[in-house]
């Protein structure tokens, strides 16, 4: 694989079964994916102080659903 393309003699004998894409899914993020993907940050809503109106209005929004 140093090559960055692949002779067609070896292209012609590969053979790629659904268990080569099952474990593919696990390590690469679909490109439609990257754009919307979203992490949760690490603090938590006791560490926000006052505006209990506004985060219950948040947790219902985005947390709930």
């Amino acid at each position: 694989m140093e090559e960055e393309k692949l002779a067609p003699e070896v292209l012609n004998k590969l053979i790629v079964m659904m268990n080569d894409f099952e474990n593919a899914v696990k390590e690469v993020m679909p490109s439609a994916m990257r754009e919307v993907y979203l992490e949760s940050p690490d603090i938590p809503w006791t560490a926000i102080g006052g505006l209990e109106d506004v985060k219950r209005e948040l947790q219902e929004a985005v947390k709930i659903p």
